[in-house]
């Protein structure tokens, strides 16, 4: 029901705002320099996002603060998939406020062109980029303004539209295993034939052997760089796959990075796109018009960054009896993994473990074995995982693709939810 109330609430936001502009004129007006006494709450926000705090954001809605109380309202609706909702409050808040707090208003500004590129608009994004450098123009100082959307935007305005075609019912596409029990599909670029990692953690990559190898076509040679969960860092470039078949399903003018590692990924920038997916052990069901899907009704909850990266799939699953915010990612072939010891349950040294990510072969990490009570999709499981050290990631917790054995995943970007689905549920 929370949803809903939000709604309702976060769209008469003008009079607030304007109620509120001359309470908070001396707390928060603009420095010389363009920055106000926001940065804080800003930063805060972008944090939100990013692990999908809605408690956080629900606490910070209800705010008397009506700067606040706007930022969150969009926040909310981005973190539950709703882009259009989170762009019309974002507009709401540039206009009210770009006389007022012109950097509070240049935020929700690029907030909103952000969730273009999540609709997968990247060009109608790059517009917006250079009509708010305009719009800005002298009101913020250049450096403010500058920014690799926005120097990018010329050439994203070129790029073709990504075309997605899925057919009516029921895909199932096979999942493989490599030696590193990765889950891999089969799929042709440019009419070759290529195995991939199905990562719903990351986004698509191509090693650039093997771009080259396939005919993808580089539209930009550094287009900012890949950093990894083991601290490194890897130039990308950007390439566009022109056409990309998984079974029947066809993507057309598939923006890809290509990094120096040989790393071959379909991303959740492309399963994104499919509009509702369930991802199993051995096979991934992709449902097309008329198809009948799972009973789900759980809001979706995303992760994702303040400039539109591909978002992360998070789950609210029971670690010892509290509630987290768990990110389902088969890119990794463990079970479950944690980045925080525990509190709770046997803490075991356990030594090191071999680990890579997409910027550098193996790397040693340091971990503790950890003993705790799961509960998800109804059921409960006694895990086994391992508590990382100096692993850079912004989740707690994160299912793998070793989960897979007792849940399934299942997304519907359309309907905006998701559920962990039990592999074997109970015969009613």
């Amino acid at each position: 029901m929370l949803k809903r109330k939000l709604l309702a609430l976060a769209i008469p936001l003008c009079a607030a705002f304007a109620a509120s502009a001359s309470a908070s004129a001396s707390a928060s007006a603009d420095d010389a320099h363009g920055a106000t006494g926001r940065d804080a709450l800003i930063a805060s926000i972008n944090h939100a996002i990013v692990v999908a705090d809605i408690d956080g954001l629900t606490s910070r809605y209800h705010s008397k603060d009506a700067v606040e109380h706007a930022l969150a309202a969009m926040a909310i609706e981005r973190v539950h998939g709703n882009f259009e909702q989170s762009s019309t409050i974002a507009g709401t808040c540039e206009s009210s406020l770009k006389a007022s707090e012109p950097f509070v208003a240049y935020y929700c500004a690029r907030f909103a062109s952000a969730n273009l590129r999540l609709m997968g608009e990247r060009q109608k994004a790059a517009i917006e980029e250079e009509s708010i450098a305009e719009r800005y123009k002298g009101v913020l100082p250049p450096e403010k303004l500058n920014n690799p959307d926005l120097t990018q935007a010329p050439l994203y305005k070129t790029l073709p539209p990504l075309k997605v075609s899925v057919p009516a019912g029921v895909t199932s596409i096979p999942l493989k295993r490599n030696p590193k029990r990765s889950s891999l599909v089969e799929v042709t670029v440019n009419g070759t034939s290529l195995q991939l990692v199905m990562d719903t953690g990351g986004y698509s990559i191509l090693g650039e052997a093997t771009a080259r190898r396939l005919g993808v076509k580089v539209l930009l040679e550094k287009d900012g760089s890949v950093h990894g969960a083991l601290g490194g860092a890897s130039v990308k470039k950007l390439g566009l796959i022109e056409k990309l078949k998984l079974g029947n399903v066809e993507f057309e003018n598939l923006p890809v990075s290509i990094i120096d590692e040989e790393r071959n990924i379909l991303g959740m920038d492309a399963l994104q796109r499919l509009g509702a997916f369930e991802v199993q052990k051995d096979a991934v069901l992709i449902y097309g018009e008329g198809a009948s899907k799972p009973a789900c009704e759980t809001p979706l909850l995303l992760g994702t960054t303040f400039w539109g990266s591909p978002p992360k799939v998070l789950e609210q699953v029971r670690v010892d009896g509290v509630s987290q915010n768990v990110m389902f990612d088969t890119g990794t072939t463990f079970y479950l993994t944690s980045n925080q010891p525990s509190t709770q349950g046997p803490l075991q040294r356990g030594g090191q473990l071999k680990l890579r990510d997409a910027t550098h072969g193996s790397q040693a990490v340091r971990f503790s074995r950890v003993n705790s009570d799961v509960e998800m999709a109804g059921k409960n499981y006694q895990v086994t995982y391992a508590s990382l050290e100096d692993v850079k990631i912004p989740y707690k917790f994160i299912l793998g693709e070793g989960s897979l054995i007792d849940v399934y995943l299942f997304v519907d970007f359309t309907r905006r939810v998701s559920c962990l689905l039990p592999r074997f549920p109970e015969k009613g």
